[in-house]
């Protein structure tokens, strides 16, 4: 068995489709299908120096250092499972039947690969290495986005390896993903003598509309306000939440990850407005126009949004998020703005973000605190600190900003012992505050957080 991959590491999930139907049409063909299926994955999985994670039913979490390793592995599963010996009483079960094209036969599982660094944390009760966070969640959204005896590949996982000449690749272009804040770039991987399965378009939420922009970094933390917004914006009587905090608090980029993980919700679409140029009524109407897509006349601007805000909503038969970015400079023209589009498209929603509140009837104020950062106590004496005390630190969303920032400007930046202490002072002497702490970690690539601390 090989070692668990740390570090950079591809993951592929695996899962048969239709298993539920099967189970239910022949529970003991089945029972023995799936001990054929196992087989051969935990086979191809020696044979390609992969990592078993875990399995749940039918479903694989596998592992290896490498994306090149991974799609091999993927490649070959298929090949080996389409010409497994299946019991013949699984090929009568029309979910598993072999095609009139061949192409087809047996159980048909779905893969997708990701490539990238998953928080790594070994199983205190199991031993086994298990992986975390948003990279895995990713991972298994591209693998549920696919169809059974379908290979999946993300960007970052094509990107990663170099296709062997028997590989046959297929761009399915951009696609958002279910829960998924940003859109992820999709391929098919196939076997060449496999290439001409055909497949129903992936399971994606392209239906949804939305013009929100597409972030390369990673969000960080905020965990509890992402769920409060959730929880506000199911209340009826919040028509409008607006995110109140000081410049550099993070609210334009909390907005956005909240949003992006809600377009399901929104099927009249969630669009993004800028205002940072809006000084009067005629100008947040031509900011929220541009988002809309909304060619603005010589009519009452106020009144062109406010009918296409509700028209999109009449049409999908659905909510719309609207996002007002940068509202402070226009704070005074709220209620003859936003009131009214509140008022004419009452399924609409608004989400705000403002130095100060609208104070507009059906807004919920919502202000954003600072990341958290160790007591100063805690980082008075800055040295090599225990290994508990570095776990410690390191929980602190604002230490994690700084290590994330850091990793992106300089790959080898690790925090640990030597260094979380200054770290930690460097959070605390920024406040929390998440753009200050990310200059700081992007001077990374050239100086240690001691140096970074003492300038």
């Amino acid at each position: 068995m090989a070692d668990a991959p740390t570090g950079s590491v591809a993951l592929v999930f695996t899962d048969i489709e239709g298993s539920t139907n099967l189970w239910e049409q022949n529970h003991d063909v089945m029972r023995e299908a799936l001990e054929l299926h196992n087989s051969i994955m935990r086979q191809q999985l020696e044979a390609h120096g992969g990592y078993e994670v875990k399995t749940e039913g039918d479903a694989f979490m596998v592992a290896f250092p490498d994306a090149g390793k991974a799609a091999s592995f993927c490649i070959s599963a298929q090949r080996e499972l389409h010409k497994a010996q299946w019991p013949e009483a699984l090929l009568a079960i029309s979910h598993a039947a072999p095609s009139e094209d061949g192409l087809f036969r047996g159980l048909r599982v779905r893969m997708g690969v990701h490539f990238g660094n998953p928080v790594c944390e070994k199983n205190t009760a199991t031993g086994r290495m298990d992986y975390l966070g948003p990279m895995v969640n990713r991972s298994a959204r591209v693998s549920s986005a696919g169809h059974g005896g379908q290979i999946l590949l993300s960007e970052r996982a094509l990107r990663g390896f170099d296709p062997q000449p028997d590989y046959i690749l297929l761009d399915l272009g951009e696609h958002r993903l279910k829960g998924l804040e940003w859109p992820e770039h999709v391929w098919q991987l196939s076997a060449k003598e496999l290439a001409s399965r055909q497949f129903p378009p992936i399971k994606t939420l392209d239906v949804i509309k939305t013009n929100l922009p597409r972030r390369p970094s990673s969000f960080v933390g905020r965990e509890n306000e992402l769920r409060q917004l959730t929880e506000f914006f199911q209340d009826s009587n919040n028509i409008a939440v607006t995110l109140t905090g000081p410049g550099g608090t993070g609210k334009t980029r909390l907005s956005q990850r909240w949003a992006g993980e809600q377009l399901a919700d929104f099927p009249a679409g969630v669009w993004f407005a800028d205002l940072t140029e809006a000084r009067s009524v005629p100008g947040i109407c031509n900011c929220v126009g541009d988002a809309l897509g909304v060619p603005m006349t010589q009519q009452d601007p106020v009144e062109q949004i406010g009918y296409a805000i509700n028209g999109r909503c009449t049409n999908a038969s659905g909510p719309i998020l609207v996002i007002l970015d940068n509202f402070e400079q226009v704070v005074d023209h709220a209620g003859a703005t936003v009131a009214r589009w509140m008022s004419m498209a009452p399924k609409a929603r608004f989400l705000i973000s403002s130095r100060v509140p609208l104070r507009i009837e059906g807004e919920k104020e919502f202000p954003l605190e600072p990341l958290a950062t160790p007591a100063r106590k805690q980082t008075e004496k800055v040295g090599k600190a225990t290994r508990r005390m570095t776990r410690k630190l390191e929980s602190y969303a604002s230490l994690r900003l700084f290590a994330q920032r850091a990793r992106e400007v300089n790959p080898k930046f690790e925090m640990n012992e030597e260094n979380v202490e200054a770290v930690a002072q460097i959070c605390v002497k920024l406040d929390g505050i998440p753009l200050a702490i990310e200059l700081a970690a992007s001077r990374s690539k050239l100086l240690t957080p001691q140096k970074i601390l003492d300038r």
